[in-house]
């Protein structure tokens, strides 16, 4: 069991326990950049936020959660190819 306590780049200090030191890490790194991927038990598809330091917020429904993890990725370094593949699957808003 580790339990872990980080600041946010808004000035929040988070705090939470986990299995073990990696998963620690990980969850530091997804509060600090503002990314969450959850599974929604009433659409049945994961979905996948990622809200930018601009406060731009990006967000959508994947089927699995590699493909919510790799939306995130494309939403913070978007490829104009990968892009494509994902159309209509991503949604942008201000």
């Amino acid at each position: 069991m580790a339990v872990w306590m980080a600041g946010t780049p808004d000035g929040r200090t988070v705090v939470g326990d986990a299995r073990d030191e990696a998963e620690a890490r990980q969850m530091i790194e997804r509060e600090q950049s503002r990314e969450s991927v959850v599974w929604n038990e009433a659409q049945q598809k994961w979905r996948w936020t990622l809200v930018a330091d601009s406060g731009k917020t990006h967000h959508g429904w994947e089927d699995t959660k590699p493909k919510a993890h790799l939306a995130i990725a494309l939403a913070k370094n978007p490829n104009p190819v990968a892009h494509r593949l994902l159309s209509g699957r991503l949604r942008w808003e201000k």
